[in-house]
């Protein structure tokens, strides 16, 4: 699917857009930077293997088993359906806990003070204990059985205060990421420890959730294998898998000495860049050779369309 949009969309929008400013005359002087946000994996489109949003089942029910009163799955809630103690955000092969203290809505029609961060041993690890247990037996709650790959928890902070990084949750306690890499080695989970640390740490850090639910995705296993939370698709993302992490990063000019782009990208990204790397990346290659502006070709007049591009390149 993600292919033939490529063929049939992006690529001729991507040529004309080249076609307009070579007819400018100014693709010579033009930096043209491609950068994808992150990669895709097939999964099947069935029931089966997306982890939705029923509430009866999956997620949400692992979640009700540990007492929790889960957030229905609409984007407004009725006002008779403001006490949830618990709400979910699905990105493909993550989702993401949010859990209340339960001490401030102990009772079905209470809202809960969602100011206060929950408690780690009445509200947080008894929820990741029971999703612990839903895949590892089917217990409580049978769908959810061999479905998870890893399961993120951490001490909450207040809202605003700097978080603490996720550590992954093995049945008893928390264990760091770089500790349980050591032991239980995963080349095919693409820098977990230093991307969850982006996701998860500080004063924003509490957005990315109390519990991080993995799935089991990524090519590595068969398609009949990988799961997602979600409706049906045919493909999704979001797992620290090669083929979700790996994307292209790349640099072209028209008559321009490739060895010198390189040089260039070398010195701001080095040998493994990321996405953070294309700020500096793009500031660099304005500052060390500003391209000149051409004429720009004459118009009709009363007509501005030329000025757009012309305007675009300096």
């Amino acid at each position: 699917m993600e292919v033939t949009y490529l063929e049939t969309v992006t690529d001729p929008l991507v040529a004309k857009i080249f076609d307009a400013y070579r007819n400018y005359g100014i693709l010579d002087q033009t930096y043209v930077v491609v950068i994808a946000n992150h990669g895709h994996t097939p999964v099947l489109s069935d029931p089966r293997h997306a982890l939705g949003a029923n509430s009866s089942e999956g997620p949400a029910a692992v979640v009700e088993a540990a007492g929790f009163r889960p957030r229905k799955f609409v984007l407004n809630p009725g006002p008779k359906e403001q006490d949830y103690q618990a709400a979910f955000a699905y990105q493909g092969a993550i989702a993401y806990v949010y859990l209340a203290d339960r001490s401030t809505c102990p009772s079905p029609g209470m809202k809960c003070d969602w100011k206060r961060p929950p408690r780690y041993r009445q509200d947080v690890r008894p929820v990741a204990r029971a999703f612990y247990n839903s895949n590892k037996t089917g217990k409580p709650v049978p769908l959810m059985k061999n479905k998870l790959d890893l399961i993120f928890a951490r001490v909450p902070t207040p809202p605003g205060k700097n978080t603490q990084e996720y550590e992954i949750f093995d049945g008893h306690r928390l264990v760091p990421i770089w500790e349980y890499l050591i032991r239980h080695p995963r080349p095919d989970l693409v820098q977990l420890d230093k991307r969850m640390e982006w996701l998860s740490m500080g004063p924003y850090g509490n957005r990315s959730g109390d519990i991080l639910l993995l799935t089991r995705s990524g090519l590595n296993r068969p398609i009949q294998d990988r799961y997602y939370f979600s409706g049906p698709y045919h493909s999704w993302h979001g797992s620290a898998s090669p083929q979700d992490s790996h994307i292209p990063l790349i640099v072209a000019r028209q008559n321009y000495p490739s060895a010198k782009l390189k040089k260039m990208v070398d010195k701001v990204a080095g040998a493994q860049p990321s996405q953070l790397a294309l700020v500096p990346l793009v500031l660099e290659l304005l500052v060390s050779e500003p391209p000149s502006a051409p004429a720009v070709p004459p118009t009709k007049p009363g007509s501005d369309q030329a000025a757009t591009p012309a305007a675009k390149s300096q």
